[in-house]
């Protein structure tokens, strides 16, 4: 598979080998699924052609693949185009880090082990045709034989995803997609596994997005809820990243806008997506602003923004069109068709989504119900009157389908007889069958607590906290999930179709509609607001809700009724009166800007399990005594007056403690270490006036995260670090390391070295890490050669960035398997040296002074991101820069070039827009460093030259004008040359040099 990237990058792909027995059927809708989920997928064809051709088309294929998905079926064997395929990628595998994922369907594979049952009779077969084929047949048969079962046996060990006889074809397709997208470590945007009905509107944006205007182009996808906006977008996106220089997609664009904060976490989103995953915490709209205009400079961008509602949204998506590129494009999905038209006056094109015609619902229903388009007699009937009132809506079809899927056949006529009671036109008592079809009141208060408080929130969050009201929600986050009422995303958050949300909130709404105090949970502002106000609250209410901007002050008796109350959110609220009387069940407390100084000591928190305090007024946490024996987060970032916390004896189960911008706090108890058993997570990230970590720390054996970025106080690091033998992520970036490190050598310089350990360390990292940030850390090649590790054989990502290093650490020798790299913005460094299996995925951007990329690694590493880099001439096996007069003559004429001997004394001054910086130089010339040359005045076809400018990226064929004499090179036409980016280029006489393409 291969998903288009950004051009700079080397880009992955995958082949398919599979069975003719599913060509057309699994395999046709396998291939789909992973086009649609932004795959560039080649699958093998054995209708091109036999022989040769067929043999040259997979060998071209697989070389370059990223990963191979092998798909068994029983008739798999029987074709020896198939094994001959399966023996070269799992030759590759041998040799390469090509991933192999085997897919046994309806196949057992300790058969595909050991050459059993179809596949036996089928390699039997194969030696019958050979016997009759030719004589001596038997020393090339056994060596065929030989690779045929040994690649069988080494695919079928492989953990793969097997198809239970009973099981959905959708449903496995889907898992497929997941798995591949996890052990490639590409993030995509999920979309359902089966899509029907949706290509035409895809083609013709995607056509839009090609062949649309040259400027900056924004379209609308317009629609009912439930129609299929966001499914289209996002295929849209999928499809098409890979032909810009940069995208985001900005999920539920309003409700975000309309929160708390505001613009600043679609703008956090946009600037990490663009610049390729760095993260900026935004302070203000402005800084936001200036940030994304920076951050676009240069690039053709795709921005998608879903569900945009209100004037003021689209006329904020109208004044971007300036920060972007020409030829950058903006899609909006929404269900507002009047603003839009108000805006449009060719300024927003228009595409309008339709409901499903009758065929095509009743396909996608048929999948969702019975797992494939076909369906048992007895429901067919049945089927078709569950469609006809499902009026088209593609949401409304996959939830019944969802349903109704095993259900029996009473089941189904009661379901329809439901239906006739409900409007045409009523959508959510249609999807409220699926909520009522949930089989008990644990299910559906948790669908009901997820619904108000719980979307977009973190997985793991939201199990720790229902877990302790009693609705085991492991198992019922499950059964949402199998309805279709609920998700779960990459990120592990939590996510709810807007229309199946309101569905759970007015079920809520409609047992009381005027009376708010009388509703189980309140999420409304002006509902929570009232009650509590009026103080009219009662037992009734389980959760409540209050994001305040306007300094409201109310009293603390307001909550008083409130006893079976679990769940408390009141941002920026200002609570007078005495806590004793306060629900004494809570669960979750967010109060973000809590007033007060501290936590009084007749507030009950002895059954909290979640306390979020951020941007509070705090300078203590709290002086009472009792054990908060249930607490497992305390949260209390951005707290500018927190000068310490208690000893955490009183917090003996705390699992993650996160304390970022606490300005004021200038220690951390040495008692953290008595939850050596417990704490998981530490978050101390900007913490600037901390002097030191307690050396307790090194006692925190399950301790998997430890952040401490920015935290420019720092006089030392615990000097046992190895000792933390969970520890995954260690993130100290921003830290003046190098200054600590000079604290130390001439501490150390003054004693002599003890003799068990004559080169002991000043720093040293457990064998459990697979995170490790040190970016602008001030490290040097010298400080980095005294960092102690034992063998890291769990590292999966470094970020190096920002520091004076020349060449990589030594540490980097040890390494055991491929890493993510980041070397950005390293004034200093000059060449990377890339060992066989070290690096999976360099960056390597602004790296002023990097003139190589070289070592045997570089051919398996997947991604070289180098923009920037003007003095980079080599990256081994794909390509040597050099000055023309550099060439060697034998290479020239093996190339046919022409005209050399004129370009000595030539020099000349480029302009490179990317760095704005004006060089002189010769005349390049850009070639494979890896080309076979053929003979002087043979065919030199496969021969790769271009004339290229040191400082830009792509090459061009180009006539030069200099002092008024024509130099001229003469191309073969036959060469293959790169594509043209237009610049502008000046000799030292300001002359322009003539490009063309």
């Amino acid at each position: 598979m291969k998903r288009g990237g950004n051009p700079a990058a080397f880009e992955e792909i995958g082949a398919n080998c599979v069975g003719k027995d599913t060509r057309w059927t699994f395999t046709d809708h396998l291939y789909t699924a992973l086009v649609g989920a932004g795959f560039r997928t080649f699958r093998d064809n054995e209708e091109i052609g036999r022989g040769e051709e067929i043999e040259l088309e997979i060998k071209k294929s697989i070389p370059g693949s990223r990963s191979s998905v092998v798909v068994f079926s029983e008739n798999y064997a029987s074709s020896r185009w198939c094994l001959d395929e399966l023996v070269m990628i799992m030759e590759r595998r041998r040799t390469s880090k090509h991933m192999v994922l085997p897919v046994f369907y309806h196949v057992d594979p300790s058969d595909v082990r050991h050459q059993t049952g179809s596949f036996g009779k089928a390699l039997a077969g194969h030696e019958e045709r050979f016997k009759a084929g030719k004589r001596g047949f038997e020393e090339e048969w056994m060596k065929r034989r030989k690779g045929w079962t040994e690649a069988l046996k080494e695919a079928a060990d492989l953990a793969g995803n097997v198809l239970e006889a009973k099981g959905y074809e959708t449903k496995f397709i889907q898992d497929i997609v997941e798995v591949l997208e996890v052990k490639l470590s590409r993030t995509h945007l999920s979309i359902p596994g089966y899509l029907v009905g949706i290509d035409n509107q895809v083609n013709s944006i995607s056509s839009w997005l090609h062949n649309g205007p040259s400027d900056v182009g924004i379209m609308s996808i317009w629609g009912m809820g439930g129609i299929g906006k966001t499914t289209i977008a996002k295929r849209v996106f999928n499809l098409n990243l890979g032909s810009f220089d940069a995208g985001s997609f900005l999920s539920d664009f309003a409700q975000t806008f309309k929160g708390s904060r505001g613009v600043r976490p679609l703008q956090e989103q946009l600037i990490s997506e663009i610049l390729v995953g760095k993260k900026r915490k935004i302070r203000s709209v402005d800084e936001g602003i200036e940030t994304i205009r920076k951050a676009m400079s240069g690039k053709r961008v795709l921005l998608v923004l879903d569900d945009v509602e209100e004037n003021d949204q689209v006329d904020a998506i109208l004044g971007m069109q300036n920060w972007f590129c020409p030829g950058s494009k903006i899609i909006i999905t929404t269900r507002n068709q009047q603003f839009i038209k108000a805006h449009r006056a060719d300024k927003i094109h228009m595409v309008e989504v339709d409901t499903l015609p009758g065929t095509l619902s009743f396909k996608l229903f048929c999948w969702h119900a019975f797992g494939e388009e076909d369906q048992p007699e007895n429901y067919t009937y049945l089927a078709y009157r569950v469609v006809a009132r499902c009026g088209g809506l593609p949401l409304a079809l996959r939830i019944l389908g969802l349903y109704l899927s095993g259900q029996s056949v009473d089941v189904w006529k009661s379901t329809l007889e439901m239906l006739k009671t409900i409007p045409e036109s009523d959508i959510q008592k249609k999807l409220e069958i699926s909520y009522n079809s949930l089989k008990n009141d644990l299910d559906k208060n948790l669908f009901l607590d997820i619904a108000c408080f719980f979307v977009g929130e973190d997985k793991d969050l939201t199990v720790m906290i229902l877990n302790k009201c009693g609705f085991y929600p492991v198992c019922g986050i499950e059964n949402l999930k199998v309805r279709g009422l609920l998700s779960v995303d990459r990120s592990n958050k939590l996510r709810m179709h807007q229309l199946i949300q309101q569905m759970g909130r007015e079920i809520i709404r409609q047992k009381a509609p005027n009376e708010p105090w009388k509703h189980s949970r309140l999420w409304r502002h002006e509902d929570s607001l009232n009650v509590l106000e009026g103080n009219t609250g009662t037992r009734a209410i389980q959760g409540l809700k209050l994001d305040n901007w306007d300094e409201v002050e109310l009293e603390t008796s307001a909550f008083t009724r409130m006893s079976e109350l679990r769940l408390l959110f009141i941002n920026y609220v200002k609570l007078t009166g005495g806590y004793k009387m306060f629900p004494k069940k809570l669960r979750w407390l967010c109060w973000h800007g809590c007033p007060l100084e501290f936590i009084p000591t007749d507030f009950y928190l002895e059954r909290l399990v979640v306390i979020d305090m951020c941007n509070s007024n705090l300078t203590r946490f709290w002086n009472g005594t009792k054990v908060l024996g249930f607490l497992k987060i305390l949260n209390l970032s951005y707290s500018p007056h927190l000068t310490g916390i208690p000893e955490f004896s009183i917090l003996p189960n705390l699992e993650r403690l996160i304390l970022k911008e606490c300005y004021s706090l200038v220690e951390v108890h040495e008692s953290i270490g008595d939850l050596e058993t417990s704490l998981l997570l530490l978050n101390l990230k900007g913490c600037k006036r901390l002097r030191k970590l307690p050396r307790t720390i090194c006692r925190l054996k399950v301790l998997k995260t430890l952040i401490i970025s920015g935290c420019s106080s720092l006089d030392q690091l615990p000097g046992e670090m190895k000792m933390m033998e969970s520890l995954k992520e260690f993130l100290a970036d921003g830290i003046d390391l190098g200054l600590l490190f000079r604290t130390w050598k001439e501490e150390t310089s003054r004693r002599p070295a003890p003799r068990e350990n004559p080169q002991h360390t000043w720093l040293s990292f457990p064998h459990s890490l697979r995170e490790l940030r040190l970016d602008y850390c001030n490290l040097s090649d010298e400080a980095f050669s005294k960092i102690g590790c034992i063998k890291l054989s769990a590292l999966e990502e470094i970020n190096l960035s920002g520091n004076p290093i020349s060449v990589l650490p030594d540490f980097f020798k040890g390494l055991s398997g491929p890493i993510r790299l980041d070397l950005s913005s390293c004034p200093k460094l000059q060449r990377v040296e890339m060992q066989s299996g070290s690096i999976y995925d360099l960056k390597v951007f602004c790296c002023t002074s990097l003139e190589r990329i070289c070592g045997p690694g570089v051919e398996e590493c997947y991604g070289v991101y180098a923009w920037g880099c003007e003095k980079l001439v080599e990256i081994a096996n794909r390509f040597v820069l050099e000055p023309l007069e550099d060439v060697d003559a034998e290479t020239a004429n093996c190339l046919q070039l022409y005209g050399l001997q004129s370009t000595p004394d030539t020099e000349v001054t480029m302009y490179n827009t990317k760095t704005d910086a004006l060089r002189k130089g010769p005349i390049q010339g850009l070639y494979q460093s890896d080309t076979k040359f053929p003979a002087a005045g043979s065919n030199a076809r496969d021969g790769i030259f271009s004339v290229f400018f040191p400082g830009w990226e792509i090459p061009s064929w180009f006539e030069i004008k200099s002092d008024g004499d024509s130099v001229s090179f003469v191309l073969p036409p036959n060469l293959k040359i790169h594509s043209l980016h237009v610049c502008s280029v000046y000799t030292k006489n300001g002359l322009t040099w003539d490009e063309y393409n």
